[in-house]
């Protein structure tokens, strides 16, 4: 083409589809006709365009034969009796997603991962009887006694300062045995802590007995029972971890043994459930078993470890005592109650959270009684008089600004109505996340900080919706204008 015309300048450049631009809708138009065999006549056509057709695209040929094999694998893997159980976990299967994720991984951790995925793991879902509610546990309690075979019930408890753990065993004919475990004070562990560990004593009672052929292990705590099958890290793995193990040391020793764990509500007079928190609460007071009677992996370690989680709970709880005596030690803290007497608390925090900013700033100046008011501009001698401007007739406070002023009487009716009996006393007024849109909207419609702060009207997702929608219809009306 240079060699045709020289000297021609020749730019590439892109341009937007479909946006009306006549040259690309005609290119457009020809190249569908083009896609229908409809093309140029040969003679009209470059010179290597007739030689005949193009060779076939590689990435093309690629690409059609990798969504035909997936095609057909979908299809497969629909009709197989697995699809329908693994799809409660990836719905899409199979693709390459699950393969990027445990490339990366170890492979002991990429083989749990699987098993896991696939139900196979050492904990799958059969070995678990989690009831829905109290009267189901009712009846699945029943049964297990009916069937007279192994029971064990597992509690932890935290009393006067300590916290234990037990697990009681339940075999037909023969006295109930028990094994206790003081885990160390309530400042140092949970009582999330002394439950799994009383899941763990209760593997030990099982894996002593002679012969165990099918055998339940009950806790009043869901949460250390689907502890099982959560491989992520959280508070006190390393005691899932040692309960994952007592259990596989449990089917070696007990080849064939049907293991179910199970939760039992606690408190309500089952008599494996009761035992076995009066154990953990004389474990709790420092009553632990003989050292000999424990699982080597406690005679091993001697003292749990102090809990990070547990630790810094008692660091939160010592710090938000420490804040409240000084708050209540603080001048401002008789002023505040009348507002708030939960100071400090995270009620007001996620209340200001869900706030615009300008709207959360006005928030707690009418808390604190710091907001541009008469009485405040007075006393940081801004002003010469503290008395409202509007009726002159008593000193311009928060309360006075949002419950007395006549000259917003008409603003207050219709707060009032809007707002209910939340309105009528600051205490609920400045406190209800409800009340939140009505009184900026009183706010707004007195005007009082409007030079200052301009709309304060707090608007609801629709209205703010509504809003967005009739701005850019005034835009686009502009612009095509």
């Amino acid at each position: 083409m240079k060699r045709r015309h020289p000297g021609a300048k020749l730019t590439l450049c892109w341009i937007p589809g479909r946006r009306d631009l006549e040259g690309n809708e005609h290119a457009d138009q020809e190249a569908k006709r083009a896609a229908r065999d409809d093309s140029s006549p040969p003679d009209s056509l470059p010179r290597y365009l007739t030689q005949g057709p193009l060779p076939a695209s590689l990435s093309k040929v690629r690409q059609a034969l990798s969504a035909s094999f997936h095609a057909t694998a979908r299809t497969e893997w629909a009709l197989s009796p697995r699809a329908t159980p693994l799809s409660r976990i990836d719905d899409s299967l199979p693709s390459k997603r699950f393969i990027q994720l445990t490339a990366p991984l170890p492979r002991c951790h990429a083989s749990l991962l699987i098993q896991l995925h696939t139900g196979h793991a050492l904990l799958n879902y059969h070995l678990h009887c989690i009831a829905t509610n109290k009267d189901e546990a009712a009846m699945d309690e029943q049964h297990w006694v009916e069937k007279s075979r192994w029971r064990v019930y597992t509690d932890g408890s935290d009393v006067d300062g300590g916290v234990g753990a037990a697990a009681v065993l339940i075999t037909p004919g023969t006295a109930p045995k028990t094994l206790r475990y003081h885990l160390g004070p309530s400042t140092d562990h949970s009582v999330y802590e002394g439950k799994l560990v009383g899941l763990a004593l209760g593997m030990e009672l099982l894996h002593r007995e002679r012969t165990c052929h099918a055998a339940s292990c009950a806790a009043d705590n869901t949460a250390s029972l689907r502890a099982t099958q959560n491989r992520k890290p959280h508070p006190a793995h390393y005691l899932v971890d040692e309960l994952i193990q007592q259990i596989g040391t449990l089917q070696k020793r007990h080849p064939g043994i049907a293991l179910t764990l199970r939760w039992v509500p606690g408190h309500k007079g089952i008599e494996g459930n009761e035992l076995a928190d009066i154990e953990a609460k004389k474990a709790a007071r420092g009553d632990s078993s003989p050292a000999e009677d424990l699982p080597g992996w406690l005679r091993k370690r001697g003292t749990l470890p102090r809990s990070v989680s547990k630790a810094r709970q008692t660091i939160n709880t010592e710090i938000t005592r420490q804040a409240k005596e000084e708050w209540r030690r603080s001048p401002r803290a008789t002023r505040m109650d009348r507002i708030d007497n939960q100071m400090p608390s995270k009620t007001y925090r996620k209340l200001a959270e869900r706030l615009p900013r300008r709207q959360a700033s006005i928030l707690i100046q009418l808390r604190t009684e710091h907001v541009p008011l008469q009485k405040y501009l007075h006393r940081i001698k801004k002003v010469d008089s503290p008395m409202c401007e509007q009726c002159g007739a008593t000193p311009e406070t928060v309360y006075h600004f949002l419950r007395e002023c006549p000259a917003y009487e008409e603003q207050r009716r219709r707060l009032d109505g809007n707002a209910g009996a939340t309105a009528t006393q600051l205490r609920t007024l400045l406190n209800t996340p409800r009340a939140m849109t009505h009184l900026f909207r009183y706010i707004h419609d007195t005007g009082r900080f409007h030079t200052t702060y301009g709309d304060l009207t707090l608007h609801t997702a629709s209205e703010s919706r509504k809003q967005e929608t009739r701005r850019r219809t005034e835009t686009h009306g502009a612009a095509g204008h």
